[in-house]
């Protein structure tokens, strides 16, 4: 069938792939439907689900522990300040910060963010960075991942890097 696939069709099609499910907005009754259409498809340990809103995920972290998080607006809104007056990012029931290099004024991603994230064992993603030297300095700083609208420049960029010895502070996984 020609259209957008379900969620529950992608799980299926890509069985060894590792998925961002990104929920838009703060609905339980979503969070619980993703949660339960994750576990039929037995994708628990491969799936990450990001969002902005707290209420979102917490419902999904209620509903399946395992099933791992990026960090809510709130949550990153706490590492950030902390990271720029010299404090550890304390870990919480999240393992991922999906977050924009920059949020209006405010830059969000630094190395010394990435670094403090590091050290409290949590990835960094960075969305939506489509300028190949964009690319070429987050992975520099340590990105986990680059989230992007241009794979046709991404993945080129990210092989080029590679090549040249990158993966320096990049962790496998």
């Amino acid at each position: 069938p020609a259209g957008v696939p379900t969620l529950r069709e992608v799980l299926r099609r890509y069985p060894d792939t590792r998925l961002i499910v990104e929920l838009k907005g703060p609905s339980t009754a979503l969070a619980r439907a993703v949660v339960d259409t994750v576990r039929e498809a037995d994708a628990v340990d491969r799936t990450c689900i990001g969002g902005f809103s707290w209420r979102a995920l917490r419902a999904v972290r209620q509903f399946e522990p395992r099933l791992a998080t990026s960090a809510s607006k709130a949550e990153v809104r706490v590492a950030l300040y902390a990271s720029r007056v010299g404090l550890s990012v304390q870990p919480g029931s999240y393992v991922v910060f999906q977050v924009p290099e920059c949020a209006g004024l405010t830059r969000v991603v630094s190395r010394q963010f990435i670094r403090r994230a590091h050290e409290a064992h949590l990835a960094v993603q960075v969305w939506t960075v489509d300028d190949p030297s964009d690319v070429r300095r987050l992975l520099d700083w340590g990105a986990d991942a680059i989230i992007t609208d241009r794979p046709d420049l991404a993945i080129p960029t990210l092989k080029e890097w590679m090549g040249k010895g990158g993966l320096g502070g990049v962790r496998k996984g």
